[in-house]
């Protein structure tokens, strides 16, 4: 009774590990696509700079920088 228990846990972490990774999958190519067509309508160097820093030196604000080529 404990392997069957064991076994059905098992298969449950994986399926449940298998969709989070296909879904994450699946979001990145349609946020990497709208990036895409920005860098090559416009030729900047963009970098981002940190602004504040909290006490611990944490950065909690930033800035984009672009140099144009």
């Amino acid at each position: 009774m404990k392997r069957y228990i064991l076994v059905v846990s098992l298969m449950l972490c994986i399926t449940t590990g298998l969709a989070i990774s296909q879904e994450t999958q699946s979001e990145e190519p349609a946020g990497q696509s709208e990036a895409v067509p920005d860098q090559t309508e416009s030729k900047k160097d963009c970098k981002k700079v940190c602004v504040q820093r909290d006490g611990y030196g944490m950065c909690t604000e930033f800035e984009e920088r672009c140099k144009e080529d």
